[in-house]
């Protein structure tokens, strides 16, 4: 049977989209609140078998008191539908995301303090990594517990990785890896957070960033939700973009040579 994961990108809760105010919108009400809240809808209605969050849930440490109650209270809905919630920390909220996990016991934090973890998710296997800081120089697959957490890979089982991280990036204080270096590991897909732009994971992207759930400013052009990834078997995986955020920034030329 498949199991169907919705998966979240930055979501950043305590930031509001840039320059709204002056237009006479309300940030709050098109931003990562809301954005969060459609995805708590659309994994009820379509009974995800779990909701991943890929890093960079909170903005700012400053930002837990407020986002706090937001991720409580759609963690909460989401465990009274029988859906567990599963992230990893990034560089935003290596701080403040672990100290908001204690707090909200339906929450799972995986990777927490930089070392590699994996668990059972139903029938797939999730390996994940969490920042131990807001920065993190050496690659994660440096840190401790990958070889640990690999070998004890159930054997018919496919395997995510769920990571925050800058991808290829050479020298970078946001945990770089190299692309080759993930594709190296036996692991099916890794879905990844930290760059806003979504890449195009749909065409069958084995490495790819998920995007943030709703562009935050108006170079975050496009198309921005969540992603439904259905899980057949190993290697055999589909992605889907779910256009969640209730914000999309565009560019539009308009031609004033006659004016």
């Amino acid at each position: 049977m498949a199991s169907s994961l919705l998966v979240v990108g930055d979501l950043h809760l305590g930031r509001r989209p840039d320059d709204l105010g002056r237009f006479g919108l309300d940030p709050g009400a098109l931003g990562p609140v809301a954005a969060w809240e459609q995805a708590v809808v659309e994994a009820e209605r379509s009974a995800a078998s779990a909701v991943l969050l890929a890093g960079d849930v909170v903005d700012d440490v400053a930002d837990r008191f407020e986002a706090y109650g937001h991720l409580e209270r759609g963690v909460a809905r989401l465990a009274a539908a029988g859906i567990p919630v599963v992230g990893v920390a990034g560089n935003h909220d290596g701080v403040a995301l672990p100290r908001l996990a204690a707090r909200i016991p339906a929450f799972r934090l995986l990777g927490a303090g930089g070392r590699w973890e994996r668990i059972a998710l139903g029938d797939v296997d999730l390996l994940g990594w969490s920042f131990p800081a807001p920065h993190h120089r050496p690659s994660p697959l440096e840190s401790p517990g990958l070889d640990e957490a690999l070998a004890g890979r159930r054997p018919d089982a496919p395997c995510l990785g769920l990571l925050h991280a800058d991808l290829d990036a050479g020298a970078s204080p946001y945990a770089p890896v190299a692309s080759s270096a993930l594709a190296a590991l036996p692991v099916d897909r890794w879905l990844l957070g930290h760059r806003h732009r979504p890449d195009a994971l749909g065409d069958g992207l084995a490495i790819g960033y998920l995007g943030s759930l709703v562009g935050l400013d108006r170079s975050e052009t496009g198309p921005h939700g969540a992603w439904r990834v259905t899980v057949h078997g190993p290697g055999r995986i589909d992605a889907v973009r779910i256009p969640l955020g209730p914000l999309r920034w565009e560019v539009v030329d308009v031609d004033v040579s006659g004016i």
